[in-house]
């Protein structure tokens, strides 16, 4: 026996979509997130005809476009980030959705999970906190946090007269510097450009599990070759 349905259409506007990706899309969801596949934005569906009838109302949100200088987006927060090999302090702006730390480094402003990366690498939202602005009177004697550059007085002061590790060094930074955003990569560059300079006496320890570096003495004419670099 076949019954028949009757719908009411008075309580469901017809908008003249396609929406079977969509509906595709939520009931896979589920087998995605248990799979720890890789983020798939949901899709929007597909006007198929013009609705008749009912209005569609559009949404006209404005979003506001992060703040650019030179062609760079302008970071105006600093967060704490947990990756897999600790915690970090990095430099964020702000969008519509995401806290965005660099174009493939995204997080959800409500959850704070890292959008589109597997894994339990997520950024924690009571510690972002806007980043002050310093005068010119003060930006050449105080420590320079910008895309993790650190000057060398307060690098020299960090390693001289000790044995130390590249994490061991990064560790002394986020203490000693909590705004600094230095990765890994930019450390051993300046690591390296210390061992080549004949002003810096830098001792590399190979022998050991970890390579470890002593700093016995700097010239101060290295921080004037040093400063120069930087504002270059």
């Amino acid at each position: 026996m076949t019954a028949i349905i009757y719908v009411d259409r008075t309580k469901h506007a017809d908008d003249g979509c396609d929406w079977t990706n969509v509906i595709l899309w939520q009931m896979n969801s589920g087998a995605r997130a248990r799979s720890r596949s890789v983020f798939i934005p949901a899709p929007r569906p597909i006007q198929v005809v013009k609705p008749r009838g009912a209005a569609v109302t559009k949404n006209n949100k404005t979003v506001s476009a992060p703040a650019v200088k030179n062609g760079r987006t302008i970071k105006t927060h600093t967060g704490t980030v947990i990756r897999a090999r600790g915690e970090l302090v990095v430099r964020l702006h702000e969008t519509a959705t995401v806290w965005s730390a660099n174009g493939n480094e995204n997080y959800d402003k409500k959850t704070g999970l890292r959008i589109g990366a597997p894994g339990r690498c997520r950024l924690l939202l009571e510690t972002i906190k806007p980043i002050a602005k310093k005068t010119d009177s003060t930006a050449e004697t105080e420590v320079d946090s910008q895309d993790g550059e650190l000057s060398a007085q307060a690098l020299v002061a960090i390693m001289k007269g000790k044995t130390l590790s590249y994490q061991a060094i990064l560790n002394s930074i986020k203490k000693y510097h909590p705004g600094n955003a230095m990765t890994m990569v930019q450390l051993q560059n300046r690591i390296k450009s210390m061992s080549g300079s004949k002003y810096v006496g830098l001792t590399r320890h190979d022998d050991m599990p970890v390579t470890h570096f002593t700093l016995n003495s700097v010239d101060p004419r290295f921080y004037v070759l040093s400063s120069k670099n930087l504002r270059a």
